[in-house]
C-alpha cells in the first residue's frame, strides 16, 4: 500500500487523488490491481495508470475479494 484515503463516496476524482500521490511517493506502483466499478474503468483513471506506465489487473465481476479488507 503506498498511499490511502477515507471519504464517504468511491468517486474518479477521489481515487485519481489517490493514485496521483501514491505516484509522488517511492515512484508509484508497478501494479494497480482492483474491481471493475466504474471509477476504476473510467478512461480517465486508466489514462492515468498507463500514463504513467502502471499495469493495471482487476478481479472478475462479483468476486468477493474485491472490499474484503474494507468489510
Amino acid at each position: 500500500m503506498l498511499a490511502w484515503r477515507v471519504f464517504n463516496a468511491l468517486t474518479t476524482d477521489f481515487c485519481l487523488d489517490a493514485v496521483q500521490k501514491a505516484n509522488t511517493q517511492d515512484g508509484g506502483p508497478e501494479i494497480f490491481h482492483t474491481d471493475q466499478g466504474c471509477q476504476f474503468t473510467s478512461h480517465v483513471f486508466t489514462g492515468l495508470l498507463t500514463h504513467h506506465g502502471i499495469q493495471i489487473s482487476m478481479d472478475s465481476t462479483g468476486c468477493w475479494r474485491d472490499n474484503v479488507f474494507v468489510e
